[in-house]
């Protein structure tokens, strides 16, 4: 069942925007399920959120899923469960509600059979705690296209292969490393060697077509069926911003997400660390932590990603957007 709301540490909400705070957190451990690693720090890092949210963000409707023992049947993670819960999960939303929805635990990709949009050709997958998986499609349909333009979500997925899991049009324009970052920040800023087209800033520097490789090198076929629907890592902010969806992954699609041996370290531990200590950090500084931190001692290091709706305003605070 939902839990009930504790008492607030200090005034205020998540901001001006919100009004209903509510929350789904799944951690999925796979101790019983042969074929799957088992997750060690997926049940804590749940417990952790679920306090963060409750006393510092003052959400008072949370429904937790893990598969653990005193768990009841109807709450444990399993495929039509889940299923259920997102079914469910924008039921009564009004405006101005806020909605946060978090997965840890396995993903993984697979071919993609019948969706023509996905740039490598696959489709990204969660995994319920019966071992089925629930693709970014149906994760869409739920968690993207049942929500009202009025509301607002924030996603969180520690699991591998979930940089696009919710099929989000913008990420590459949202990342805060890399050249590609650099070239943006002189093409936003005005640079004179660049053309608007549309919504996209294209340089026509030699700079900027290197920064672009990972997109020039898709094939035709790719950027055809794509369209304008392909971030090309140049998309400006919409003014005034009306961004509603946002999405932190804990890796690249191609990527695998980290866990320590003990499972105290993940993205999602750093995650809560920064927010314990400042409730409402800017989004490219969120990013540039647990991207960091996320390289300490990783021998394969995974990229964390961002993305949303429309593109983002980085300086923007987290969950006060």
């Amino acid at each position: 069942m939902p839990t009930s709301c504790l008492p607030s540490l200090s005034a205020g909400r998540i901001g001006s925007y919100g009004s209903r705070k509510k929350a789904l957190l799944i951690g999925v451990g796979y101790s019983d399920r042969p074929g799957f690693p088992q997750l060690r720090g997926t049940h804590q890092d749940v417990r952790r959120l679920k306090r963060l949210l409750e006393r510092q963000y003052h959400f008072c409707d949370i429904t937790v899923m893990t598969d653990e023992d005193h768990v009841s049947n109807d709450l444990q993670p399993t495929h039509a469960n889940i299923i259920r819960q997102l079914a469910n999960f924008y039921e009564g939303q009004q405006p101005g509600d806020q909605f946060l929805f978090y997965f840890a635990g396995h993903g993984m990709q697979i071919e993609a059979v019948e969706d023509v949009l996905e740039e490598d050709f696959k489709d990204e997958s969660i995994i319920s705690s019966d071992a089925i998986r629930i693709l970014d499609n149906d994760l869409k349909i739920y968690l993207v296209d049942h929500l009202a333009p009025e509301c607002r979500l924030t996603a969180v997925f520690d699991s591998c292969a979930s940089g696009t899991v919710l099929d989000l049009p913008h990420h590459r324009c949202n990342r805060v490393c890399g050249l590609r970052n650099t070239v943006r920040r002189v093409v936003r800023q005005g640079s004179d060697v660049s053309v608007e087209l549309g919504k996209h800033f294209l340089s026509l520097s030699d700079v900027v077509k290197t920064a672009m490789t990972p997109i020039l090198s898709l094939s035709p076929d790719i950027m055809r069926r794509a369209g304008p629907l392909l971030c090309s890592g140049f998309c400006l902010p919409s003014t005034p911003s009306v961004e509603n969806i946002i999405c932190i992954s804990a890796c690249k699609d191609s990527e695998t997400a980290f866990e320590s041996e003990d499972g105290s370290n993940t993205m999602t531990s750093r995650l809560i660390d920064l927010l314990e200590k400042e409730s409402h950090p800017t989004l490219k500084s969120l990013m540039h932590t647990i991207s960091s931190s996320c390289a300490d001692g990783v021998r394969k290091v995974p990229h964390p990603q961002l993305s949303s709706s429309c593109p983002l305003v980085m300086e923007s605070s987290f969950l006060e957007l």
